[in-house]
């Protein structure tokens, strides 16, 4: 097997002496700022809209903004896909954690989007892993 870099660096808490509860407490505080997938949202759409009708342009794959009334369906399709509500929320961020004479200071990095390039796809369907995403 290859060697995988992956943005993920996995922690044992104890060995570093970091209270975990202490920890938890001063992340909680980013909670708020998870936003809805809009990425998810919009391949629910296509994958409704697929039912009906054979998309070919890659553009309503892509675009989550995608203006859905270009295409050929009919005015109940439209409004269905129109009501369609977020059905996850997400905040995908990197952090420096230092302690510092026993305080732990944390510090969020800007976001500068993520493509998950080693995520299995068991086919080849239309799949966002592969493309940069961006959230808060």
């Amino acid at each position: 097997m290859n060697n995988i870099s992956i943005p993920i660096t996995i922690l044992d808490f104890s060995d570093l002496d970091i209270n975990l509860d202490t920890l938890q407490k001063k992340v909680s505080k980013f909670y708020d700022q998870y936003e809805d997938d809009l990425y998810l949202l919009h391949k629910n759409k296509v994958d409704y809209l697929e039912q009906f009708i054979n998309i070919k342009d890659n553009e309503v794959y892509l675009n989550y903004d995608y203006d859905f009334s270009k295409l050929n369906i009919n005015e109940d399709t439209f409004k269905i896909i129109n009501f369609m509500k977020p059905t996850r929320r997400r905040l995908i961020s990197e952090y420096i954690v230092e302690i510092i004479n026993d305080n732990i200071f944390i510090n969020r990095q800007e976001n500068r989007g993520f493509t998950q390039k080693f995520a299995y796809i068991s086919n080849n369907e239309f799949d966002y892993r592969k493309y940069t995403r961006k959230f808060k």
